[in-house]
């Protein structure tokens, strides 16, 4: 294998797991057991040394994971936390996921079948998208609301979906 075709190798596989991380941590899959079970596999392959290597690197993953901040919001989406003037609120892998979806488009309308398609992509629905979404969507309401002015950080735009607009709310 040529040097260019290794390189993409490692890019195609190291996506792979990246893919299969956040699909566990959306499953509600607690972070310290996909690194235990990482280092099994690695300790399977490469040994204990490979291991300790790995564990140092993720261990960084762990404790800092990824923020995501929005003014004074401050979005966790490996431990599915958000904080907010020194408020915190521990969120469900599904609510996680749609605060995820609405801190990467703040402002914009999010629609209700892309919302759906992308919190249920392999499901088939019984009833429709819209009546889906309000379901979901109240439950991740409800959890904000824990946090000063969190209630009306979600946005209904009639017919069409949902716009985040936490950021402007707070920041006002």
């Amino acid at each position: 294998m040529d040097r260019n075709n290794q390189a993409v190798a490692v890019v195609d596989s190291l996506s792979a797991i990246k893919i299969g991380i956040y699909s566990l941590i959306r499953l509600g899959v607690p972070l310290e057991d996909i690194v235990e079970k990482i280092n099994e596999t690695i300790e399977e392959v490469v040994g204990t040394e490979g291991v300790t290597l790995l564990s140092e690197d993720l261990s960084g993953l762990v404790s800092d994971g990824h923020i995501t901040k929005l003014g004074d919001i401050h979005y966790d989406d490996f431990r599915r936390v958000v904080r907010y003037k020194g408020h915190r609120v521990d969120l469900s892998p599904t609510s996680a996921f749609l605060m995820s979806m609405f801190m990467s488009k703040p402002g914009v309308t999010i629609p209700h079948q892309e919302i759906v398609d992308k919190v249920y992509p392999e499901a088939e629905l019984t009833v429709k998208p819209a009546t889906k979404c309000r379901t979901i969507i109240s439950r991740l309401r409800n959890d904000l609301a824990e946090l000063p002015g969190g209630e009306d950080w979600i946005e209904t735009v009639r017919g069409t979906g949902y716009v985040f607009v936490g950021g402007e709310k707070t920041d006002s």
